[in-house]
């Protein structure tokens, strides 16, 4: 077998770094491309009023805006509030992303201060009805994978405030079989022990159905969902204040 010389490896890894370089630039391009796409939209769209899916989920629309197709937008956006990407979400429901960037990408609902509490979630109706109970500014990660980047995002922003993951109990996927581990809650804990957050899942009958807050508040009513987001904030330290609670919907 012939013999790979110093000389040969130092080209193979000078030609494996210039061809990741492309890859990025390529990715970079297609990215950039996206959201030229996203922000055009975005321009284009109507602030969303009524939605079936809003009704669906008792929720407002927040910043959410649709689209000519009926579709509500959501913004997927970095900390500078650049519009990487949109989340559509049908009538009935179904979330599509544009294919471009995700992974950091987060969208707000409220206004964020130096220093005061902020809760992540995954979805926007779960977002949506944290800050509706609680008046604590609600930040979209859009997935439970996405929840240590967007964390990591926020707390670098501010290395003081409290951050509350509002995850999604996931509870019947362990019931499956074979067993299969509970996403929402494993990724909130692993996300909240790297950044030092704070875990609020809401709790699930094993024969019940729902894994998030807006589940919850649809079994149990929003003032009931609000009194125990509430009691279960302040035993983790957690104050909701009279401002933050001003302006809410309960």
């Amino acid at each position: 077998m012939e013999r790979v010389t110093p000389e040969q490896r130092d080209q193979w890894r000078k030609q494996v770094e210039v061809n990741r370089q492309a890859r990025d630039r390529k990715r970079q391009q297609k990215e950039e491309k996206t959201a030229n796409i996203a922000q055009r939209m975005w321009a284009a769209a109507v602030p969303a009023i009524k939605h079936a899916y809003l009704s669906a989920k008792g929720v407002l629309p927040h910043r959410l805006r649709q689209d000519r197709k009926g579709r509500l937008l959501v913004p997927m956006e970095d900390k500078d509030g650049k519009i990487w990407n949109l989340q559509t979400i049908s009538d009935d429901g179904i979330k599509l992303y544009m294919a471009g960037k995700k992974h950091g990408l987060y969208s707000v609902i409220g206004r964020m201060e130096p220093g005061k509490p902020v809760a992540i979630a995954e979805g926007f109706a779960t977002a949506a009805t944290v800050y509706e109970t609680t008046g604590i500014p609600t930040v979209i990660a859009f997935d439970s994978g996405n929840l240590l980047p967007v964390a990591r995002a926020i707390r670098s922003e501010d290395p003081d405030r409290q951050i509350i993951f509002a995850a999604d109990n996931d509870h019947h996927l362990p019931q499956r079989d074979p067993p299969l581990p509970n996403v929402g809650i494993e990724r909130a804990h692993e996300a909240a022990n790297e950044i030092g957050g704070l875990v609020l899942a809401p709790y699930f009958e094993p024969d019940e159905r729902g894994s998030d807050w807006n589940d919850k508040a649809a079994q149990d009513g929003q003032r009931v969902t609000r009194d125990h987001l509430r009691e279960r904030l302040a035993e983790l330290g957690v104050e909701v204040s009279r401002q933050q609670r001003r302006g809410l919907t309960l």
